[in-house]
């Protein structure tokens, strides 16, 4: 019995000839273990996991290659939390503290409950250069072990004005476009991105490739993740909230991109049309 979607983390959104969708969804049939886990954490609200000793807000720094490598298993993890590649880019630098992540949903259902674990602001699976990881810009998980206090500030990367900026459509142009489901082309629409209908935002990036089941793929549509906008996990309901804060992704059609030289007048007055 396949089990409901609950977040877009769960989506495939990789273009996959129909044989292999089959083949692959066959595949991805829960096995007994997982399907046990899965409908017990449907019937009972899972625990926490211990807090993080670092607070939201706080100024941490990423420590040194050698230090990381000396908290790792031969499986490059730390009490079964995975190391991932592109969190090397991030070593030595001033980041904050965005949440503390005790209770997260695996792509199979499964909910855990890590200890001593945090997310940092804008630090995702796209490493410093925006271009590595998943396609998906998912939040990096980082131990106690791997960070240290400081009193030093980030150093923010300015956006500039002609960052490309796209506005929600309206709820009600949204749902026309969905399916029985909820999605379209395979992507859910979640019901909390609807607050941020006819508001908008700066886009953090296009997904143009994205990895799925160790295969790399294009895109099934042209998404966009923006800037700030990431899931709440309050889609959980009483077994939540997931704290992994995956950033939200939107179908073009969800979407109204705004014109950079708007943007670049807005921002600065004295930039006229036939400047800009």
């Amino acid at each position: 019995m396949p089990l409901r979607q609950l977040c877009q983390h769960q989506n495939r959104l990789g273009q996959w000839p129909l044989t292999e969708q089959v083949r692959r969804t066959v595949q991805a049939l829960p096995g007994f273990r997982t399907l046990f886990h899965s409908l017990r954490s449907h019937t009972r609200a899972p625990g926490l996991g211990n807090p993080s000793a670092f607070v939201v807000g706080q100024m941490v720094r990423v420590k040194d290659r050698a230090a990381i490598e000396n908290t790792l298993d031969e499986k490059g993890r730390l009490r079964g939390l995975q190391w991932m590649e592109p969190q090397w880019s991030y070593c030595g630098t001033i980041q904050r503290v965005s949440k503390q992540v005790r209770r997260i949903m695996e792509k199979s259902g499964v909910i855990r409950s890590p200890a001593g674990t945090v997310i940092l602001e804008n630090v995702t699976c796209a490493g410093i250069s925006g271009t590595v990881g998943c396609g998906r810009a998912c939040a990096l998980f980082f131990r106690d072990d791997w960070l240290e206090a400081t009193n030093e500030e980030a150093r923010d990367i300015p956006y500039q004005a002609n960052t490309r900026h796209a506005t929600v459509r309206s709820v009600a142009d949204i749902r026309a476009t969905l399916d029985a489901g909820g999605g379209r082309d395979g992507l859910m629409f979640m019901p909390e991105m609807a607050q941020f209908a006819d508001r908008r935002f700066p886009i953090l990036k296009t997904i143009d490739s994205v990895q799925e089941a160790c295969s790399t793929r294009l895109p099934r549509a042209h998404w966009y993740v923006l800037r700030g906008l990431q899931c709440s996990g309050a889609v959980l309901g009483r077994r939540g909230p997931c704290h992994s804060s995956c950033g939200l992704i939107w179908h073009p059609d969800w979407l109204r991109l705004v014109d950079r030289r708007l943007v670049a007048r807005e921002t600065d007055p004295s930039i006229t049309p036939s400047t800009a």
